[in-house]
């Protein structure tokens, strides 16, 4: 049907930013702000995180913080904090700054980067009631920070008996108990502060 608006029919804007040729874009390489004005995007070539308007498709803020490709992003509910993991094995957190309009920037936290993992991160995730940062690694584990003063709290290793086993995702619930899924399992552990 012409002219008319049907189901099918939508609009849709083109990221005006490369991607690595190198690494898979996958939905967790992306997050919307809050409001749903600004999508948030790794994978660049560049290394950077970038910002671009959903209502123009133009990029609005991009950010370096990361030696390698960001390869996974994370947002807390609340939607002010953003986590980022690399193939530099390193989790950089981040403050979402929301201001008139058509703007919105990341700004990096005084404790800027987290480390632990010895391959690349695959997941992260934030709580930021419970103080905590979440990363899973292709090196089969995930690691705990506090987000507040970047302290390492741990590391855990998903039980199995297979050799080379990747974290795919970390999710930490409202109820403080940590999601951790690899290929041969789902764990669920109870953080306490």
């Amino acid at each position: 049907m012409r002219g008319g608006n049907s189901w099918w029919e939508f609009n849709y804007r083109r990221l005006a930013s490369y991607f690595a040729e190198n690494v898979g874009v996958y939905p967790k390489c992306f997050a919307t702000t809050r409001d749903g004005k600004f999508l948030i995007s790794g994978g660049h070539w560049d290394s950077s995180v970038r910002i671009a308007s959903t209502e123009t498709g133009k990029t609005v803020d991009v950010v370096h913080g990361h030696y390698d490709v960001v390869t996974c992003i994370g947002m807390s509910e609340d939607g002010n904090v953003l986590i980022t993991g690399s193939r530099d094995t390193t989790i950089v957190p981040w403050q979402i700054i929301y201001g008139p309009g058509e703007i919105c920037s990341l700004k990096r936290y005084p404790r800027a980067v987290f480390c632990g993992h010895d391959d690349e991160i695959t997941s992260v995730a934030v709580n930021v009631e419970y103080d905590i940062v979440l990363s899973g690694s292709k090196d089969g584990t995930c690691v705990l920070h506090s987000l507040q003063d970047g302290r390492y709290l741990r590391t855990i290793r998903p039980k199995t008996s297979f050799e080379g086993v990747i974290v795919y995702s970390v999710m930490a619930t409202a109820q403080s108990y940590i999601l951790v899924h690899s290929i041969t399992s789902i764990e669920v552990y109870f953080h306490m502060r």
